[in-house]
């Protein structure tokens, strides 16, 4: 017999004398279902979500630029993979060029713009801070571009030191560093997914140094399926201690090299999500990569405060 929904003692009065009435005793069946029944119904009374549920999750618009055609890194769950690590740099293709930004008919009011790296391009890092500045006057939404990847790449071809490319990019408008390389930050699963990404020490250094030059540093976790609790708290504990504070949990879309490990199901972010508040108490969760439908909004609510990212255009060379 379904209890009424009812607040502390009285609840669990009720729903004791409706489970000791003898037509309720029939079989093991019929207990077992009635204390599970109990147990599910006192646990709804323990929830006390921290935003009302009416509150709902902002849309934030993005607008995706791709730089470069291909990445020579080959990481497993991006679509620009090279499959060949050591693509001779004259090789490679150059990447998208600063006239473009004259010819492009996008929004530029949208909420945030990530500029999207690579490692195939042999541009000098010179010619990507003036990217980004020409970028900056076009727009004042939150530019969140190239990673700590992208930088530790242009202080080995140019020779010059970290931190000064950080200020360098700081002093062109970008606002925070994007997510590259903290996908994953378990060793075991970081060198499955992507053998040729920076040792973790090293992205968290720069993650620091990014800090020092008045850059935020985005970071991210792919989800796929059956991802390990595990290894989700382990993740999460590492970005925390980097001092991350801007957090995207992405729902691997299943179209890369990764797509043997499976499209996780939306319930599946949800308790990355949840995982993430035991670390990020009170941080935005930037939830990409699935439907966007009301009723998965409505579940999230109770994470708040979250963010719902939304694509509204992508530009790639």
């Amino acid at each position: 017999m379904l209890c009424h929904r009812l607040t502390g003692h009285d609840a669990r009065e009720r729903c004791a004398e409706s489970s000791s009435r003898p037509e309720e005793k029939a079989g093991t069946g019929r207990r077992v279902s009635n204390v599970l029944l109990k147990n599910v119904i006192e646990a709804s009374l323990l929830i006390h979500p921290a935003y009302s549920i009416a509150d709902p999750v902002r849309t934030v618009r993005v607008g995706k630029v791709t730089t470069v055609k291909r990445c020579w890194m080959g990481c497993l769950f991006c679509t620009l993979a090279d499959p060949v690590p050591n693509t001779p740099l004259p090789l490679t293709p150059p990447g998208l060029r600063l006239n473009i930004l004259d010819t492009l008919t996008v929004d530029w009011h949208v909420d945030r713009i990530k500029i999207r790296g690579g490692l195939s391009s042999n541009d000098p890092p010179d010619y990507w801070i003036h990217w980004v500045k020409a970028l900056r006057e076009r727009t004042t939404a939150v530019l969140q571009g190239f990673s700590a990847v992208e930088v530790y790449q242009w202080h080995l071809t140019s020779q010059r030191p970290i931190l000064e490319l950080l200020r360098h990019l700081k002093w062109a408008g970008l606002d925070r560093l994007g997510p590259g390389g903290s996908e994953m930050l378990v060793d075991r699963w970081r060198y499955a997914w992507a053998p040729y990404r920076l040792p973790i020490e090293t992205w968290a250094h720069i993650v620091q140094w990014a800090a020092e030059a008045g850059l935020e540093t985005t970071g991210t976790l792919i989800v796929v399926a059956d991802l390990p609790t595990e290894v989700i708290h382990r993740h999460w504990a590492r970005l925390r201690d980097a001092g991350v504070h801007h957090i995207e949990i992405k729902a691997f879309h299943g179209e890369s090299g990764l797509a043997s490990w499976g499209r996780p199901h939306g319930w599946e972010i949800y308790e990355a999500a949840t995982i993430a508040r035991d670390y990020f108490p009170t941080e935005t969760l930037a939830i990409s990569g699935l439907p966007d439908h009301p009723d998965w909004r409505q579940i999230f609510t109770a994470l708040q405060p979250v963010h719902w990212l939304t694509t509204a255009w992508e530009v790639t060379p």
